[in-house]
């Protein structure tokens, strides 16, 4: 599967700037450090750029904890490529006529690929998401690709997309369980377990904080 990047949007962001957001006793607010250790092949710009973006979709969706945060890098990180790909490149031809996915109108296919930081796919899952913000991602889905609501539509995803919420399954250690929520299978599940494990070690001094 290939990606394109897509950096419109960007609000302007500067180093002081994204190091500024205020660590919590290091629940749930990611350093700057810490975003080039689980992401080192993101360009400089782009993490201080995404890193408020992320941030903001920890807190408002309580993804504070170290298991719960380590969970969730690994799975975005391996969805939207080190956030280096925000929206699927594929001609999305697969998810045509995909009516398990909502995709029941010619184009949806395309209209609707993957987009934003957990690769929201379907109709289905834009009109969910647009109930739940407020916004018209199924008339401007190409929303969902940029930093304001990429993040955000994956921290609403984590917890209400799926037939779980994430965060428990985080709690419970089940990161297969939750590649299968976000996957619907175990595709590149090595792959998103080896970003699990960066994220481990970059936020080990988390569990002298929270687990």
């Amino acid at each position: 599967m290939s990606f394109l990047l897509i950096a419109g949007g960007l609000a302007a962001a500067s180093v002081a700037g994204a190091v500024a957001v205020k660590r919590r006793g290091a629940r749930g607010i990611l350093s700057l450090e810490e975003m080039r250790a689980v992401a080192p092949n993101l360009p400089e710009n782009l993490r201080v750029a995404y890193l408020p973006f992320l941030n903001e979709a920890l807190d408002r969706f309580d993804i504070r904890s170290y298991a719960r945060v380590t969970a969730h890098l690994g799975q975005i990180l391996h969805e939207c490529n080190q956030f280096r790909s925000l929206v699927e490149l594929s001609d999305a031809k697969a998810y045509e006529g995909r009516s398990t996915l909502g995709n029941t109108k010619p184009g949806d296919g395309e209209l609707f690929k993957g987009r934003g930081a957990i690769q929201l796919t379907g109709r289905h899952n834009y009109e969910r998401a647009e109930a739940f913000f407020g916004v018209p991602f199924t008339t401007q889905p190409e929303l969902v690709a940029t930093p304001t609501w990429a993040f955000l539509t994956g921290g609403w995803f984590w917890r209400h997309g799926s037939s779980s919420d994430l965060n428990k399954l985080a709690d419970a250690g089940d990161f297969l369980t939750i590649t299968k929520r976000i996957n619907g299978g175990t595709n590149g599940l090595a792959h998103r377990e080896s970003y699990y494990a960066k994220a481990q070690a970059a936020l080990a001094s988390w569990k002298q904080v929270t687990t």
